[in-house]
């Protein structure tokens, strides 16, 4: 069990689903861990295959991978399908994506609209359309 983990009362997330964007990361894999170890279960988006089907695998069954660019609203619908159609239900979004892209002074306007798309639009968006299908007392964290 992760420390993380240790600190949730067994059954925190029962029957649960939660959705965790940018799943390939270190801090993705930690919530997915967290919320099957609660006894949850998650949906794993990321737009690198690779390494968010490795993170679903260690997870094991209790846990989906779902290939996601959260600047597609496209994909945000099929995200939100696949939770819905795999596991009946959503109760929550825990946003941990992220584009650290940064030239100081010579960041352009281009470079910040890709980082506000992801960082700030892509999870407003997301927000949105997870709260319309969410179970009352679900909870979104960006």
């Amino acid at each position: 069990m992760t420390s993380a983990a240790s600190r949730c009362a067994s059954g925190d997330f029962d029957d649960r689903v939660v959705i965790v964007t940018g799943a390939g990361s270190f801090i993705g894999e930690a919530v997915g861990a967290v919320v099957i170890e609660g006894g949850g279960r998650v949906i794993l988006a990321d737009r690198v295959v690779d390494t968010g089907a490795a993170v679903a695998d260690r997870l094991g069954e209790r846990a989906a991978f779902v290939e996601t660019d959260v600047t597609s609203d496209a994909d945000l619908d099929r995200l939100i399908a696949t939770a819905l159609g795999r596991f009946g239900r959503l109760d929550g979004v825990v946003g941990a994506s992220a584009n650290f892209e940064d030239e100081r002074l010579a960041s352009d306007r281009a470079m910040w609209q890709r980082v506000l798309d992801v960082n700030v639009s892509s999870a407003a968006v997301l927000t949105t359309k997870a709260a319309a299908v969410m179970r009352p007392g679900g909870a979104l964290v960006h």
